[in-house]
């Protein structure tokens, strides 16, 4: 049975369900539907948008005396997985890139790209 659940600010919202009492959220599996409807020209200009951009998740590690920008890519140079990484990490030896050792890498690395 559907019923709308009056909210504080005067509004309704509707296709809430009075045990749940949550929000309609969009299951992962219609990512994609939702994405399909999208054009095709929209698509293409969040992907320029995107290019190039690093992930804000990633978080840089310092092992073995180099400083690595994410943790896949310390474990790919050192033949190790992830959670190698991460379990070195927590038993301290390994650690994370402070903001300073990241901006040298960064830097170091820019200097070596042919302009």
């Amino acid at each position: 049975m559907r019923w709308s659940y009056k909210i504080k600010q005067g509004g309704f919202l509707y296709n809430v369900f009075p045990t749940q009492k949550r929000f309609p959220s969009v299951a992962l599996k219609a990512k994609d539907t939702i994405l399909k409807n999208q054009s095709e020209s929209f698509r293409e200009f969040i992907s320029k948008q995107n290019k190039g951009r690093p992930n804000v998740n990633r978080k840089a590690v310092f092992a073995e005396e180099s400083i690595y920008l994410s943790i896949q890519e310390a474990a790919r140079s050192l033949d190790l997985s992830t959670g190698a990484i991460r379990k070195r990490i927590l038993n301290g030896l390994y650690r994370y890139a402070t903001t300073e050792e990241i901006q040298l890498e960064e830097e170091r690395r820019a200097s070596l790209l042919p302009t």
